[in-house]
């Protein structure tokens, strides 16, 4: 079964929606959403939050959980952190990129956060 556009955008507003979110997740979001298309290696996305790479490690880790844990949200192909974020190799680091349904979703926040 593959799931459809539609589908991750629902998922991913759910995510979002599913309480409170912690301010390092919610710092993640913004740094990713700032870097654009580009996105961030792990070292430079540790250093913009603040982090050593372990310490990202488990910020990741509880945005992996918080998807998990949300009823809706799991869709069959992006079970985790990938719903929200993609990850591709990268000159021997990670590098991280927020999913289009994610950016809509968080541009579609903002005039309720104003």
């Amino acid at each position: 079964m593959n799931a459809q556009p539609s589908d991750a955008a629902n998922a991913v507003q759910r995510v979002l929606r599913n309480g409170p979110m912690p301010n390092g997740q919610r710092a993640l979001l913004r740094a990713l959403y700032e870097a654009g298309q580009a996105g961030l290696t792990g070292p430079e996305l540790a250093a913009q939050l603040d982090r050593d790479e372990q310490q990202l490690g488990r910020l990741l880790a509880r945005l992996g959980r918080r998807v998990r844990r949300t009823p809706g949200a799991a869709i069959l192909q992006r079970p985790g952190i990938t719903l929200m974020l993609d990850i591709t190799p990268a000159e021997g680091q990670w590098r991280y990129k927020l999913r289009g349904a994610v950016r809509q979703a968080l541009d579609a926040q903002k005039p309720e956060q104003q």
